[in-house]
């Protein structure tokens, strides 16, 4: 689909559509290895989980398409414990640094969120990214 097209589309519609391309992309690219508990998935059946959660607050939005906040996750660790956040935290330590924990709050109060250019720069960006790693979506 064009970007033209694209950009006619409703926000609500675009993001979900960024969403399913970059939770598809964070996932092969992870190779549904979970990052919590490094059990390895099948790709479609493992989730794309977040550090912080925003639920919703529209603000927490622009940490959805953060890679350090979004990584590959067994259902069993982003579903039932509740994204075993206490292994993630160390985990994006020891990967980002001590900063990462205090970043990644602080984002969740960023104003402004993702605008549709935005989106669809996402969008075109995943295609490419799967379209180059010659995954089907």
């Amino acid at each position: 689909m064009k970007s033209d097209k694209l950009l006619k589309k409703p926000m609500k519609q675009l993001y979900k559509m960024a969403w399913r391309y970059y939770s598809l992309v964070v996932r092969t690219r992870e190779k549904g290895i979970c990052y919590t508990c490094n059990r390895r998935n099948l790709i479609q059946s493992s989730h794309a989980g977040h550090y912080v959660h925003g639920g919703n607050n529209a603000y927490s939005y622009y940490l959805d398409f953060d890679d350090r906040n979004i990584h590959c996750q067994c259902i069993y660790c982003n579903h039932y414990i509740h994204g075993n956040l206490e292994v993630y935290q160390q985990k994006l330590i020891k990967q980002y640094g001590p900063d990462v924990i205090d970043e990644l709050k602080q984002a969740k109060w960023k104003s402004g969120g993702w605008g549709n250019e935005d989106l669809v720069k996402i969008i075109e960006g995943c295609k490419i990214w799967l379209k180059e790693n010659n995954v089907l979506y």
